[in-house]
């Protein structure tokens, strides 16, 4: 061979090569999906941050303590984190931003132990994020933060299982 082939053989073998191996070392990480992503004070005054729980099915239920059926759906949410348990995460978030964390303690103290509940803020307003327009609103988001699952209304605990369970399996 003459050196022009050579060196057009040795180029072409070079892009080959190149081809081959791009796949192996892609970008592993996973990154969040398109659910907003927010970082909040719980109500206990811990830091929440939404996508640091990439990786798990978050359910997100958007509330206030007047809300007759936001009420209701506290024991179908109870039910949900009995059955799942680490499974998932569950954030109740009171959209009122008049309330405060007495009254969501007043209203809801005996679920307050048992999954994160959150005050929306000016600064960060959740609600606007999601486009609650009715509370409830429950909003389920996949493993890799993308929004799964949106509805406005009461759920009840077989309709909210049936869902999670589309995502764990």
């Amino acid at each position: 061979m003459n050196k022009i082939k050579k060196v057009r053989y040795l180029i072409f073998l070079i892009f080959l090569v190149s081809i081959l191996i791009s796949g192996c070392f892609s970008d592993n990480e996973v990154k969040w999906g398109d659910a907003p992503d927010f970082t909040l004070t719980t109500i206990d005054g811990e830091t929440f941050t939404l996508s640091d729980y990439l990786g798990k099915v978050i359910v997100i239920d958007l509330m206030a303590t007047w809300c007759s059926p936001c009420i209701q759906q506290m024991s179908q949410l109870e039910a949900v984190v009995d059955e799942f348990k680490d499974q998932i995460i569950v954030i109740s978030i009171d959209v009122d931003k008049g309330e405060t964390t007495s009254d969501i303690l007043n209203k809801f103290g005996e679920y307050v132990d048992k999954w994160t509940f959150i005050l929306d803020t000016d600064e960060i307003d959740v609600s606007s994020a999601y486009q609650v327009t009715s509370i409830p609103k429950i909003v389920i988001i996949s493993q890799n933060g993308n929004i799964y699952y949106s509805h406005v209304g009461y759920m009840d605990y077989s309709a909210l299982s049936a869902k999670i369970n589309e995502l764990l399996k």
